[in-house]
């Protein structure tokens, strides 16, 4: 049996990337390159979306591998700072890049796009 690595062309950029472990809410499949926010009432973050008011509207992190918390809650690596493909990024509703470019690199997360 073989296997096919797929490589992931969410990363770019030289910045140093600072990652952290973060506890995902139930109930979804989540996609590398999802952008994060934080439910303030439990801690836990999910996909932002500019429409939630729960907290989670404001992005934070970019998850950094698929995260599969379909049936419970799941533990995962993310992107705390570094430039990151904007192609590359999941995002909720009706959010875009343009919606969360400012406050992601007042965190220090940079998007950048990578020519092919």
């Amino acid at each position: 049996m073989s296997e096919t690595l797929t490589p992931s062309n969410l990363l770019a950029g030289s910045f140093p990337r600072v990652t952290r472990s973060r506890t995902l809410l139930t109930g979804l499949l989540y996609a590398e390159g999802t952008v994060l926010g934080k439910i303030t009432a439990s801690g836990k973050y999910t996909i932002c979306d500019k429409a939630a008011v729960d907290g989670s509207q404001a992005p934070l992190e970019i998850l950094l591998a698929a995260t599969d918390a379909t049936l419970a809650d799941a533990v995962a690596v993310t992107g705390r700072t570094g430039q990151y493909n904007e192609d590359a990024l999941v995002l909720g509703g009706t959010t875009t890049k343009d919606d969360v470019r400012a406050a992601l690199e007042a965190r220090s997360i940079f998007l950048e796009t990578i020519s092919a």
